[in-house]
């Protein structure tokens, strides 16, 4: 249609996602991942990536919003807890989401209990972590 335009690239699927995630980020959060991605990619870095596993990582701290539906609030929480697992989490907070839909449980007391369950799988990782570690190092 424009013969001195070249194509656009597609994206690939995991760049789309990337992109999804950037665009749901707020500044502060864009320019953490920013900063990520470019250590990641930087040539000086000669860190291996078994390394960077070796490091404890730590929940971030996205403050709830006001009159926060549940399903934000989960959003929020495995932004936090972006090392857990989603598959460890499914059974219990679906659960508790049930609890929320089908029994009429306040949003409010719902977040409360999926918090506690972001919180002890977190306790759960920190522990299988440094069991690891310390095998690692012996």
């Amino acid at each position: 249609m424009f013969p001195n335009i070249p194509p656009s690239p597609q994206l690939s699927k995991d760049e789309r996602k990337l992109c999804k995630y950037y665009k749901n980020l707020n500044h502060a959060e864009r320019n953490t991942l920013l900063l990520f991605a470019e250590f990641l990619s930087s040539k000086e870095s000669s860190v291996e990536t078994e390394e960077i596993l070796m490091v404890l990582q730590k929940p971030l701290p996205i403050p709830a919003t006001e009159g926060e539906s549940v399903v934000k609030g989960i959003k929020r929480l495995k932004s936090s807890y972006f090392m857990i697992e989603d598959q460890d989490l499914l059974h219990e907070v679906s659960a508790l989401m049930t609890e929320h839909v089908m029994q009429g449980v306040s949003a409010k007391e719902v977040m409360l209990k999926i918090e506690r369950v972001f919180e002890k799988f977190y306790d759960k990782y920190k522990k299988d972590f440094l069991e690891n570690t310390k095998e690692i190092n012996e």
